[in-house]
């Protein structure tokens, strides 16, 4: 399903670009006076056609969706009435031509400066960057850094996810021995922190950056709800259902999502038995989590 689900959003997003491509073509021919003859998205046999506008262009998708293309009025592909000469793409100066070829591609870049724009001002997702837990033995102990700071400035710039945070950190642990943070502490004031970076072959070595500079990403506790199960995997073959809430593992309490997910990774190759309570209270009160050993 999902190489389904990827082909198809593939597809989609070739046959936009195709799109965009190909009206800038066809809008600067007409701008420039040349009679557009066909408007293609993808090639081959022609699922659907239309006729369109005073001209008569034949608006066409094909049944390959891997590009497109706009046919004009050429007097070096097929003769054309001396009523229409005129209009003949190979007729126009060499400037209204070359303004027609590089239209395509500008319409493209116009068309990611407005998606870049919109995405931007919708934002995107992110998690901000507040410590959770600080290992005592870290470079971060050392430079005071505490559970709930949030980082707000690295160095002499502002941060305002985790993503830009790891990135300006490691970019001061490449060059520098320490570096300045300025963070919001729990209780709202600003202060600045300086982080030893002197051990830099210990914090650029494989791994989690963060991790090795002692910090934990705080992370909102998640309950152990299950929203969808996927078709044919374990969980579905066990019988959970979205709406579940698991309670617990192999008769072990279990109280939110992380907790869940360290039980079922502690334990490889085995067959751990989750216990879920619906939100049907019926279905809730019925029983006591029991073990079932599949091995």
């Amino acid at each position: 399903m999902t190489i389904l689900t990827s082909l198809a959003a593939f597809i989609v997003a070739i046959g936009v670009l195709v799109t965009i491509h190909e009206y800038g073509h066809y809008l600067a021919a007409r701008l420039m006076g040349v009679k557009v003859l066909r408007f293609s998205i993808g090639f081959g046999k022609p699922i659907y056609r239309r006729l369109f506008g005073r001209d008569r262009t034949e608006f066409v998708i094909a049944a390959i969706p891997l590009g497109g293309y706009v046919k004009m009025l050429d007097e070096r592909e097929a003769p054309v009435a001396d009523a229409e000469a005129h209009r003949a793409f190979n007729r126009k100066r060499l400037s209204a031509r070359n303004f027609v070829i590089a239209a395509g591609p500008v319409a493209n870049f116009l068309f990611a400066l407005v998606a870049y724009a919109v995405m931007f001002m919708i934002g995107v997702p992110g998690l901000k960057p507040i410590v959770g837990e600080v290992d005592p033995t870290s470079a971060a102990a050392a430079g005071g850094l505490q559970h709930g700071d949030e980082i707000v400035m690295v160095g002499d710039r502002r941060v305002q996810d985790w993503d830009q945070a790891n990135l300006r950190l490691l970019d001061y642990a490449v060059r520098a021995d320490e570096v300045t943070l300025t963070v919001l502490d729990r209780d709202g004031r600003e202060v600045q922190r300086t982080v030893p970076l002197e051990n830099r072959r210990d914090l650029l070595a494989e791994g989690q950056f963060l991790e090795r500079l002692g910090i934990r990403p705080y992370r909102p506790e998640l309950q152990p709800l299950i929203g969808s199960v996927e078709r044919g995997s374990p969980a579905s073959e066990a019988g959970l259902q979205p709406g579940d809430r698991v309670v617990a593992v192999d008769s072990e309490p279990v109280d939110s999502w992380a907790g869940w997910v360290e039980q079922i990774q502690a334990a490889p190759g085995s067959a751990a038995a989750p216990c879920g309570a619906r939100r049907s209270p019926a279905r809730a009160a019925r029983g006591a989590c029991g073990s079932r050993d599949r091995r």
